[in-house]
């Protein structure tokens, strides 16, 4: 396991039932207007009435974001942790860190992984994952079904559960604008275009001369190609608007790069975790020059741009946000999110040595791009190394362990 020494000492703060509670008041005047407690409980119960039946209408049933989902403190130390895992990893939205926390939980348990067929960290981009592109292991594993699926595709979630048919769902996604100026430095769009982002708006988006390639790996509306939506039905709001309703069903949780941490916490409770195991290093981080300052203008073209990625963003945002703010006593979550974050800062001061570029990493250190950071840590503390082992070499290991399993039956 990682270093439970770091973390033994924490204190975990659960809240209990789940109730989400929407209070309009009306426009009050200056004598402040006193509703009795009769009255604003009515009004509560109306509006949650409403509001279930207009969700679960367009959206489907909303069951899965339920009170299983946050235990006690009493819960959390007695249920089973959940080893099977299926993840939608999306571009440029921090899907590194939340891949690297599997990775290492996978590891040091001995789980199985789905893994290419062709040797490469990555599933194809041509067409949406298919089962078939699964490497197979047939002296061990003859019923072809695996513990965790976590490496890029496109995705496919009944292909996806063909592999992995236990265990929840789980994705992250982003701030479309910000997760698109990211992937336009990282993917080497500047460079194509030969033009920073702030010109490709003012002239590839406004002379819209930009849409989407069917074959591009990254472009318009990342978040919408990341999770299977063909490009072409990206310009119809109905067609997103239904993919929207049927990923409200598929994933059992969708975290949120703007709210990490929270995620986290909300991640620990779905898989029964220990605290440490989702513990992190902040993986594929640019350095400082690879960052564009964006005008204000920039952002207003972008955010008009890309509205059918704002559409799946902004409605799993409020869903997290709904959540969050449903676990009562709210106090105690954010004590629990204090704590989570104090002890992560704890890992990153007893595990870091370094921070930085590839002129300062070394070996299974070394990332896969010059213009990200990377860590070299401290590996007399046990299980400080799998916080930053890039992703190409912790897919070595883990490709390396499975291959050698096969060849010792």
């Amino acid at each position: 396991m990682a270093p439970k020494s770091l973390f033994h000492k924490l204190t975990l703060f659960v809240g209990g039932t789940l109730v989400i509670a929407i209070l309009i008041l009306g426009h009050a005047s200056m004598d402040k207007t006193v509703f009795s407690k009769n009255v604003i409980s009515q009004k509560l119960e109306a509006l949650k009435s409403h509001l279930t039946v207009f969700s679960d209408s367009y959206f489907g049933n909303t069951s899965k974001v339920s009170p299983e989902i946050w235990k006690t403190t009493e819960e959390l130390q007695t249920c089973s942790p959940i080893k099977s895992i299926s993840f939608a990893k999306t571009h440029k939205t921090g899907s590194s860190t939340v891949q690297n926390i599997f990775l290492r939980y996978g590891w040091e348990n001995n789980l199985t992984f789905v893994l290419p067929e062709k040797r490469t960290w990555m599933f194809g981009f041509k067409t949406q994952f298919s089962a078939v592109d699964a490497h197979t292991y047939p002296s061990w594993n003859k019923i072809n079904m695996f513990d965790m699926f976590i490496f890029h595709s496109i995705w496919n979630y009944k292909e996806v559960k063909k592999l992995v048919p236990k265990g929840p769902v789980i994705t992250i996604l982003r701030d479309p604008v910000e997760l698109f100026e990211s992937g336009y430095v990282y993917m080497g769009l500047s460079k194509y275009y030969n033009m920073d982002i702030n010109k490709f708006a003012k002239s590839k988006i406004l002379m819209k001369s930009a849409e989407r390639k069917a074959t591009a790996v990254f472009g318009k509306n990342q978040l919408l190609w990341d999770l299977g939506l063909n490009p072409a039905l990206m310009t119809r709001k109905e067609a997103v608007m239904a993919k929207i309703k049927e990923w409200n069903t598929e994933f059992d949780l969708v975290m949120i790069a703007e709210q990490f941490d929270e995620s986290m916490l909300l991640l620990q409770n779905q898989l029964c975790w220990d605290v440490a195991d989702i513990t992190y290093l902040k993986l594929n981080e640019r350095v400082p020059a690879a960052k564009s300052k964006m005008t204000d203008e920039t952002r207003r073209v972008l955010r008009k741009w890309l509205w059918a990625d704002y559409l799946v963003y902004d409605h799993f945002k409020t869903k997290l946000e709904e959540l969050v703010f449903s676990i009562q006593p709210q106090q105690d979550f954010q004590n629990r999110l204090s704590a989570f974050r104090a002890t992560n800062n704890q890992l990153r001061s007893q595990c870091v040595k370094v921070k930085g570029d590839n002129k300062f990493l070394y070996g299974k250190y070394k990332m896969a791009l010059p213009i990200v950071l990377g860590y070299v840590v401290n590996e007399e503390i046990e299980g400080c190394d799998l916080y930053a082992i890039s992703e190409p070499n912790f897919f070595m290991m883990v490709h390396q362990r499975q291959m050698n399993k096969q060849l010792e039956l």
